[in-house]
């Protein structure tokens, strides 16, 4: 995926890029975002980029598939596992009337485990997170012009 933003802030080696959201960035939150047409993405500034410059970032498709597995189907099947967890376990212990219900509780104390352990692996300043910051591949114009 390559999209093009300006440069709107240089801190050592990464450049946080003002980019137009689009469709397909409509619901992923992985950026934030700043109004509902423009979104901050923060880039590995490869190429010594500085404020004010139009630039091309990109990421690969591979990453943002092990990306959304990540954030979505990592915590999903943690869901699911919780819920069968607990009801098994419910019915183990002879619960059978709360077994629904341990269910949802697991569930999403299995959730809850999902997301601490991403955010162990993954968090911000993580080693493993940086795999996933797009890059600043060129620079496509200096100045101030607006992006269309």
């Amino acid at each position: 995926m390559e999209e093009l933003g300006k440069v709107i802030e240089v801190t050592g080696d990464k450049a946080k890029v003002s980019l137009k959201r689009n469709a397909v960035c409509a619901r992923c939150g992985a950026c934030f975002a700043a109004s509902s047409n423009e979104m901050i993405a923060e880039a590995k500034n490869m190429v010594g980029a500085k404020v004010g410059e139009i630039v091309r970032i990109s990421l690969e498709e591979e990453k943002i598939l092990s990306a959304s597995f990540i954030v979505y189907g990592f915590p999903l099947i943690f869901f699911v596992l919780g819920y069968l967890a607990g009801s098994y376990l419910s019915k183990f212990f002879g619960l059978l009337k709360a077994s629904e219900g341990l269910g949802i509780l697991s569930a999403f104390i299995f959730l809850s485990i999902s997301f601490y352990l991403i955010s162990l692996r993954f968090g911000k300043g993580k080693e493993q997170a940086e795999k996933f910051i797009p890059i600043i591949k060129e620079i496509v114009r200096s100045g101030e012009r607006e992006i269309n």
